[in-house]
């Protein structure tokens, strides 16, 4: 057989890892050497000729073998496949796997460290990870796991210890050996998917640990693990029977990871951890409350009798939405406090706010330190693959100003999403393919062995302490019951659930095996469920007999404007100056030099300061402060229209600096600090992980920049489910700012609104501000304003991008250093008080307006009133400012966005409603897209609006 030659020359070292599986059905033979086995054997034939033909490497390579092996240990051509392709060689692969001749010496080594191969790929298919006897995860034929694939019988020896990279201990010696070995280490009730890292060492890690570590799990950990099933498993029972039909979504035939989060925490505790937060959806969700957290039994059942708070007032949530907070005490170690955040039913959302509340914790409570909080993901199968987000989870992990350590993932892997099956439900063999794409490890466990649950959170912990890296835990078990206590899930899945039905649960089998071992005792083992279910009668009683009083004042805490402090000249300036300070080697870009000079003149000379540094003086005076700033977004550091320029980057290609990073304190016990990141592209799971982190650093300063503001629209779920009603529902506040340029400049619907309206409908009960500030001192204020408020909620900001670099938007130090932020400011374009028009707008347009007013020699007196911020609505300040218009025939509101779009329908009936005024509209009429595409056809109609409105 003619052997294709590699395309690069190959050293007996060199790894296999370009060969991958084909899809389920059509394997392919993962041998050491794969197609260049022919190769080598052709090698061999030339050292027998003269060693000095191959090379050293080579030549000490065969010469080992022939000492350890005998006389004949060549790797015979004849027999070798030619089929699978290696890198940079294109050969067609074979349509199956075909034995080949039985072979000795060298041969069968290699064939011995191609079966090592195969089941470090491949084992997970065979793996008996599936506790159902049906399904797509049941095991797997794999014909590259058996001795006959690679020629060689099973009872040819191989010497102890001479296949490469082996970890097997003790060594086996015979082929057979090495298949039942592997088969143990791979192929068992743990399913390992590590062979795609792509770092040897890490791989060598896991390989170590898989064939060499006793999996043993000690009695003590195990009595604790029966316990938690226990309590689990009669926690779900005592509520399916007890409140027959209400939604809890149980996590029955799933109740190992109850002993599995327990053995994480465990296990974190005592490699420094101090904290966790855990985010999941419903599956679970109370049991996780009641026996993690935690939380009062008696608690969990009266929201089961509907004897809550929100019953009396309103608001608040249902029960397998709410969130929860505990000090955990672990066997050893210190406690741990554990966080388990609200989620809404958008399911895999809460990933990216679990995540930035474990940076914030990291940041404001423990000095940075990235081991010190734990968050843990707890997934479902259907969901963790059909929703984007956790993809862009995932890509956070890694990221300057977004890695935490590592994140620990569960899938609770029912096998069934709602009523979909797996194939229904994904493309890929399993629902943490995606994982790998990050370089993941997974591990697939069968749920039914909780020994081997814990063993696999034991690894979870060990490998985040080790590496700093996350980790998927796909826990593959069963639900038994539908979607929901209600469902009938024989309606989809008859044959599932006939098997389901007729199954002892996982936490019966646990039981009788650990009585069946001795660990306990049948008496113990009853004495632990007795004690729980008396547990659970006493809270019960209790529950039942609440009487429903004042409602709890879990939301609507008013806001507290803090004392801000005073701002000196001299201050501003140094910070000015200080922005253009840059190391010694350093070289920034020539334009970009010029431009912050020109700034600190601009400073010095207290006139012409610009959007972009007013945003750099606040935020470096923050810092002076004692206040952390933290601004993110896809072009953060430079700005999307160039004009921020906080992060500058060094023509000789240095690493970038931020002049404000290490800005001088005013005191060192008010050393704040100044972060600017440059994040990845995208909007959902960067606001959701920024939300979070807010809500954590909750005296800090944390931003959100949006590109254009209209991507924002692609976090519509965070905007809904989170920011908007995240404290009326949970309590949880976060005073996250959304930057979101917005202004119709003629670039087309995606480049022009930021969604006003939408921001509007959702402002209720004083749960967000939104503001559309026309100039740069007002930008500064505000965001002042917002820093020094308590409790924070989050500040909506329709920012401007002509306004960047319009004179007349620029301010002044004196408006800096003593002026404050105004919800309405009042001017007009003619001279002295009108008795004729009153024109109402926000933002840019004002602008406009004024600039033509000031070009039109005959213009009536026109008063022109700015509503900086749309909500609050600013009803007091807009009376006081009435009280002088008396005499005013005509009051119009303009705006550039379309009627049905913009302010206009928010403001029109509060005009109407609360100050007795009657708008006249003027502005673009109604329209599907938020803009029009042409520049010229938008020109013309911003003039027909400013001309309208000036009665032109």
């Amino acid at each position: 057989m003619s052997a294709q030659l590699p395309s690069a020359p190959l050293s007996p070292s060199s790894q296999s890892s370009a060969l991958r599986s084909s899809h389920a059905g059509s394997p392919v033979l993962f041998q050491q050497w794969g197609p260049n086995a022919g190769y080598i054997a052709e090698l061999y034939a030339l050292y027998q000729a003269d060693p000095s033909l191959v090379g050293g490497e080579w030549a000490n390579y065969f010469a080992q073998l022939s000492d350890e092996r005998g006389a004949d240990t060549s790797p015979k051509q004849n027999g070798y496949m030619n089929g699978s392709a290696a890198v940079g060689v294109k050969v067609a692969a074979p349509a199956a796997v075909t034995p080949v001749a039985a072979t000795t010496g060298a041969a069968a080594l290699l064939a011995v460290q191609s079966l090592q191969e195969a089941f470090r790929r491949s084992g997970h298919f065979a793996a008996r990870v599936n506790p159902l006897s049906a399904g797509v995860l049941t095991p797997r034929a794999v014909p590259e796991l058996s001795a006959d694939a690679f020629g060689v019988q099973l009872d040819e020896r191989i010497g102890a210890g001479t296949v490469a990279n082996s970890f097997l201990a003790p060594a086996p010696e015979t082929v057979a050996d090495y298949v039942d070995n592997l088969t143990r280490a791979y192929c068992g009730t743990i399913g390992f998917e590590v062979h795609h890292l792509p770092d040897k060492q890490e791989r060598e890690w896991w390989f170590r640990i898989i064939e060499s570590e006793s999996r043993e799990v000690e009695a003590e950990d195990r009595r604790r693990a029966l316990r938690l099933m226990t309590r689990a498993e009669g926690l779900e029972s005592e509520i399916h029977r007890r409140y027959v039909g209400v939604k809890r979504f149980s996590v029955e035939g799933g109740e190992a990871v109850i002993p599995m989060i327990d053995r994480a925490l465990a296990s974190v505790a005592t490699r420094g951890t101090r904290e966790a937060v855990i985010g999941m959806a419903h599956r679970g969700r109370v049991n996780v409350l009641a026996n993690i957290l935690h939380k009062p039994l008696v608690d969990i059942f009266r929201e089961f009798e509907d004897k809550t708070w929100y019953a009396a007032a309103g608001a608040g949530d249902v029960k397998y939405h709410h969130g929860y907070r505990t000090t955990y005490s672990v066997p050893h170690g210190d406690p741990l406090t554990v966080t388990l955040a609200p989620n809404p039913s958008h399911l895999e959302f809460v990933n990216p706010v679990v995540e930035g509340m474990a940076k914030g914790l990291q940041v404001t409570k423990h000095n940075r330190t990235p081991g010190s909080v734990l968050p843990i993901v707890l997934h479902g199968d259907a969901a963790i693959i059909g929703q984007g987000v956790v993809a862009e989870a995932y890509n956070l992990a890694r990221l300057c100003g977004y890695d935490v350590g590592g994140t620990l993932h569960i899938v609770i892997n029912n096998q069934v999403g709602f009523t979909a099956t797996p194939l229904e439900s994904r493309s890929a063999d399993y629902c943490t393919d995606t994982g790998k794409a990050f370089n993941l490890p997974v591990l697939h466990v069968n749920g039914d062995d909780v020994d081997a649950c814990l063993w696999a959170a034991e690894l979870a912990a060990r490998w985040r302490a080790e590496t700093g890296r996350g980790i998927l835990i796909d826990l593959i078990c069963y639900r038994k019951y539908g979607h929901n206590e209600g469902d009938d899930p024989t309606f989809t899945q008859p044959m599932m659930y006939q098997e389901i039905r007729n199954r002892p649960s996982p936490y019966q089998r646990y039981r009788d095996l650990l009585v069946g071992a001795g660990v306990v005792s049948e008496e113990d083992a009853g004495a632990m469920r007795s004690e729980f279910i008396e547990e659970f009668n006493h809270n019960r009683g209790l529950a039942a007999a609440t009487i429903i009083g004042e409602a709890s004042p879990l939301h609507g805490k008013r806001r507290t404007r803090l004392p801000i402090p005073a701002i000196a000249d001299d201050e501003i300036v140094e910070i000015a100056r200080a922005l253009t300070r840059f190391p010694a080697d350093f070289e920034p870009h020539p334009k970009v030099k010029t431009l912050l000079e020109k700034r600190v003149q601009a400073v010095e000379k207290g006139v012409g300061i610009d959007w972009g540094l007013a945003e750099g003086l606040l935020f470096g005076l923050l810092a002076r402060e004692g206040k952390r700033v933290r601004l993110s977004g896809q072009d953060a550091g430079r700005g999307t229209f160039s004009q921020r320029h906080l992060v500058i980057f060094d023509s000789q290609g240095r690493a970038p600096f931020i002049p404000l990073s290490d800005i001088a304190p005013a005191t060192e016990a008010k050393k704040g600090s100044v972060e600017i990141i440059t994040s990845a592209l995208s909007e959902s799971a960067i606001i959701g992980y920024e939300f979070g982190y807010a809500h954590v650093a909750e005296n800090d300063l944390t931003l959100w920049e949006g590109q254009f503001g209209d991507f924002v629209n692609g976090a519509q779920v965070y905007i809904d489910q989170f920011l908007s009603s995240s404290e009326s529902k949970w309590g949880q506040l976060s005073g996250l700012v959304l930057l979101l340029p917005h202004a119709y400049e003629g670039q087309g619907s995606e480049h022009s609104s930021a969604r006003l309206e939408r921001f509007l409908q959702i402002a209720a009960e004083g749960n967000i501000t939104v503001a559309y500030p026309s100039t740069a001192a007002q930008h500064f204020h505000l965001l002042r304003r917002h820093a020094y408020t308590e409790p924070q909620r989050p500040l909506i900001v329709m920012t401007g991008k002509s306004l960047l670099r319009l004179p007349d938007a620029a301010a002044t130090r004196q408006e800096l250093t003593g002026g404050s932020f105004q919800s309405v400011l009042v001017d007009s374009a003619g001279e002295g008080p009108s008795a004729g028009r009153v024109v109402f707008c926000s933002g840019k347009i004002y602008h406009d307006l004024v600039a033509r007013a000031r070009a039109e020699s005959a213009l009536p007196k026109t008063i022109i009133v700015r509503l900086e911020e749309l909500y609050p609505f600013p009803v007091e300040q807009l009376r006081e400012v009435l009280t002088n218009l008396l005499d005013c025939k005509s009051f119009l509101w303009v705006q550039e966005e379309h009627e049905n779009m913009g302010a206009w329908r928010y403001v029109e009936p509060l005009f109407r409603r609360l100050l007795g005024v009657d708008l006249e509209y003027v502005g673009r009429e109604e329209a599907a897209s938020t803009a029009d595409g042409s520049g010229s056809f938008h020109a013309r109609q911003q003039a027909r609006i400013v001309a309208a409105a000036l009665k032109l």
